[in-house]
């Protein structure tokens, strides 16, 4: 199994916004899907995320799976890290020996357009 945090974003915008804590390591990813919507997180939402919170069970990830970027719940089981959608139309992705995983940042602010 491959696990990282990345140290860059694909996508870097100066914020100053408040309750941010460390603008050099927030980015924004603009969600695209429906993978999150239970996670009241539409396609088209702005996320904000950060590099310096380190991700735990349960927290929302904005991540690179084998190649692929994608938006996700980080879950620990006793065995197992799995990437859950928040949409049961989705199937859970487990990590395993053969996966690649990046993880770019927490999420911390979402982000939404009224009436999404």
């Amino acid at each position: 199994m491959s696990v990282s945090v990345a140290a860059d974003s694909r996508t870097a915008i100066a914020l100053s916004l408040q309750h941010q804590d460390n603008n050099t390591t927030t980015f924004s990813y603009c969600m695209e899907g429906d993978s999150m919507v239970q996670a009241h997180i539409p396609h088209g939402a702005l996320l904000i995320a950060d590099r310096s919170v380190p991700p735990r069970s349960g927290m929302i990830v904005v991540a690179e799976v084998n190649g692929k970027m994608t938006v996700r719940r980080l879950v620990r089981t006793r065995k197992l890290l799995v990437l859950h959608a928040d949409n049961p139309s989705y199937r859970p992705m487990p990590v395993t020996a053969d996966t690649q995983l990046r993880i770019y940042g927490v999420v911390t602010m979402i982000i939404i357009k009224p009436g999404s």
